[in-house]
């Protein structure tokens, strides 16, 4: 799959970096794995170099049609449904005070959620969602304090993330900042 732009890249040594890591080395999907490459996609107030999805392409071909006419508010709803559980239409009115009754629908249609008696649920979650794997990396061919504190940053939405460098020998410091941000993650 060709990689999907979310910003128009410049070109210059770390455009070229991230050209070459694409085409060259990224990890390969397993078995039964989709995967999807993004180039700076925002993601709220960061913009990773790159972000590739790997997702369970048995789940996404299950998919209805219905799902590409999906809404954010209709996510958004959806989210809430996974985070609090069954509700009934007047708590979802007085969070979702808009359209409602619409979205409620797509997410029917689409079999994300579906009515058991007076409730709205999620379906299961291994039905909805194929995600796997969410990697991002963060590439700079100088600055790599910079990278670190970016590459930190992507954890909030990424499972793994990594600096991207053409630096052969960081210095001793980076290396340690590096393990220190490594072991924060996994304490």
């Amino acid at each position: 799959m060709d990689p999907i732009y979310g910003s128009t890249s410049r070109d210059g040594p770390e455009a070229e970096l991230v050209r070459r890591f694409v085409s060259l080395s990224l990890p390969p999907c397993r078995d039964g794995e989709g995967r999807s490459i993004f180039i700076e996609p925002h993601f709220g107030q960061t913009v990773p170099d790159i972000v590739v999805v790997y997702w369970d392409s048995s789940v996404a071909d299950r998919w209805e049609p219905a799902r590409m006419a999906l809404t954010r508010l209709d996510l958004r709803l959806a989210h809430y449904l996974y985070s609090t559980g069954p509700a009934q239409v007047e708590e979802l009115r007085r969070v979702f005070p808009r359209q409602i009754e619409s979205s409620l629908t797509r997410l029917d249609e689409a079999n994300v959620a579906y009515l058991t008696g007076a409730s709205w649920q999620l379906r299961e979650m291994h039905q909805v969602f194929a995600l796997k794997r969410v990697i991002a990396f963060e590439a700079k061919v100088s600055a790599l304090q910079r990278a670190l504190e970016q590459a930190y940053l992507n954890t909030w939405f990424a499972s793994e993330s990594y600096v991207l460098t053409s630096v052969l020998h960081p210095s001793q410091r980076i290396l340690k900042q590096a393990e220190a941000l490594v072991q924060s993650q996994t304490s």
